[in-house]
């Protein structure tokens, strides 16, 4: 594990497991790189199980090497004890950002941008959960948190998934006595619901949970309560997507559907396999979204936001993470540094952090879902199973978050 020094530009986020921001690294001749630095939070490093299964997973986490998968780049710990993670920055927005921009501006995600994006998470699970070890043995790599919040969206148009190997360490830390993750509630898989082992179908779970949030604009499980959503996870009530959005096509509904199965022989068997199923559809749909729109839709739908944030439309939900300007002069490059050496000595940059954020997850819900609205051509959302019709979780982060 290598020790560097990061000049902090701005925090990203900040959750339960650790605080996120947006860095760069220097070297010879001017030489800079923008760099995400997770820091993992103190209380989580206490403990010998966690940081022992963390490093691990970390180590494995930074052999996957993918266009769809956020690369780790180092694993630092400091002499306090501290760790930080470097990744790859990405300029963009998570999924949970994208749908509560899209509901915030009284529209919806077309049909084949969600399927584009789905299909680009399948190729990167793919790709994790065939990682084989120098010998040829698979390494049975599970994300166990595809969620629109571990889904990044460039400017650009990439779709990258991040946290591989941190859902498991965190895992460790938030059991309860049932052995049910806390704080996942709407995002697990029946197995994981119930406390079962995991394989990687429980991936192919999830990825049908964000495609359907994507198409709905709604949470897929939304229970009256914690224990409710949980045995909407259990059983996998999904109340059908033309449900409550009558413009989603009936053969994407079909394949959604097909991967929220109960058992998980019924799903699609691998990531591959969803993947083949949209991009049939596209194909037969003429309906082939590419990079290059998805980009463009990313723009329109941000400028959007940028737009109603400066006139003040909404006071609650602005979607900038700027906490704070970058450094200017070198005496304010040294006070916002970083040194793993010496401890958590960067000084945190001062200023509004994100209401959505993380740390501002329960309060900006509410208001988000208050005002949000539904986009044309939803009918009501029936009671039952699939909950109650909350709007997807708008608690997020932009580009890699805790």
């Amino acid at each position: 594990m290598s020790l560097k020094k990061f000049e902090i530009l701005e925090m990203i986020a900040k959750g339960g497991m650790a605080e996120v921001y947006k860095a760069k690294t220097t070297g010879l001749q001017g030489f800079e790189k923008e760099v995400c630095v997770k820091k993992i939070l103190p209380h989580l490093t206490e403990d010998d199980s966690f940081v022992n299964m963390f490093v691990n997973e970390a180590k494995l986490a930074a052999t996957l090497n993918y266009a769809n998968v956020v690369q780790v780049h180092d694993l630092c710990v400091s002499a306090g004890g501290e760790y930080f993670i470097v990744m790859e920055y990405v300029n963009g927005k998570d999924l949970s950002d994208v749908i509560r921009a899209a509901q915030l501006a009284g529209r919806e995600v077309p049909a084949d941008i969600a399927v584009y994006i789905a299909r680009e998470v399948c190729k990167g699970l793919f790709y994790a959960h065939s990682k084989t070890d120098p010998s040829g043995a698979n390494l049975n790599i599970i994300h166990r948190d595809i969620s629109p919040h571990n889904v990044l969206v460039s400017f650009m148009g990439e779709v990258k998934i991040t946290d591989f190997g941190i859902a498991k360490a965190s895992s460790i830390m938030n059991k309860t006595a049932v052995g049910i993750l806390k704080g996942k509630y709407g995002y697990m898989s029946p197995e994981q619901a119930r406390g079962q082992p995991l394989d990687h179908r429980s991936d192919i779970f999830n990825t049908g949970i964000v495609l359907y949030e994507l198409l709905v604009g709604e949470r897929c499980f939304a229970g009256s309560s914690d224990f409710s959503t949980l045995n909407l996870m259990r059983n996998a009530e999904v109340t059908p997507p033309t449900k409550i959005n009558r413009s989603v096509p009936p053969e994407v509904e079909a394949i959604v559907l097909k991967a929220l199965s109960k058992e998980r022989g019924d799903r699609y068997q691998d990531a591959l396999a969803l993947e083949g199923a949209l991009a049939d559809w596209a194909k037969k749909a003429n309906s082939v979204a590419t990079a290059t729109e998805l980009a463009r839709f990313m723009r329109e739908l941000f400028a959007q936001a940028e737009e109603r944030e400066k006139a003040g439309s909404t006071g609650v939900l602005a979607l900038s993470s700027v906490v704070g300007p970058a450094p200017k002069s070198e005496a304010e490059v040294a006070r916002h540094q970083i040194n793993p050496l010496a401890g958590a000595e960067g000084r945190r940059p001062q200023g509004r952090g994100r209401p959505g954020g993380p740390g501002a997850r329960q309060a900006s819900r509410h208001q988000g879902r208050a005002l949000a609205g539904r986009s044309p051509g939803r009918g009501p959302r029936p009671r039952g199973a699939g909950g109650g019709g909350g709007a997807a979780d708008p608690g997020a982060r932009a580009r890699a978050g805790p």
